[in-house]
């Protein structure tokens, strides 16, 4: 057995015993970003689409992590959302909602961030 193949089956473990916890690879994208000072300027992003049971934190369904952003969203399903940002500073909150493309627009104020799945 490999230690590829080793780590994999303590993740399945792990996960059968306190729930899961699933996510894709980083999936290079598009993502936009404007505020109040800086017009909209289209970056190269990487996000990680997540699934979470609700079994390990008090969370059930998708959520992403966005390198650029680092942190992890969670998009609530009355168009709010709330931005966890992994170095443990405070949570941010804003709106969101799909744009004419199927994109996802987040809001924070006057700062907008887009981003495509």
């Amino acid at each position: 057995m490999n230690f590829k193949s080793l780590a994999l089956s303590s993740v399945i473990a792990v996960s059968s015993i306190f729930g899961a916890v699933s996510g894709v690879e980083a999936k290079p994208t598009t993502c936009w970003f404007q505020d109040q000072t800086t017009p909209i300027s289209a970056i190269n992003c990487n996000i990680t689409k997540m699934y979470h049971d609700g079994s390990i934190f008090d969370w059930v369904g998708t959520y992403f992590l966005i390198n650029e952003l680092e942190a992890l969203v969670f998009l609530n399903d009355n168009g709010t959302f709330h931005a966890e940002p992994l170095n443990g500073s405070s949570y941010e909150y804003g709106t969101w909602r799909y744009d004419h493309e199927g994109d996802i627009q987040m809001r924070m104020g006057e700062t907008y961030f887009t981003f495509r799945v």
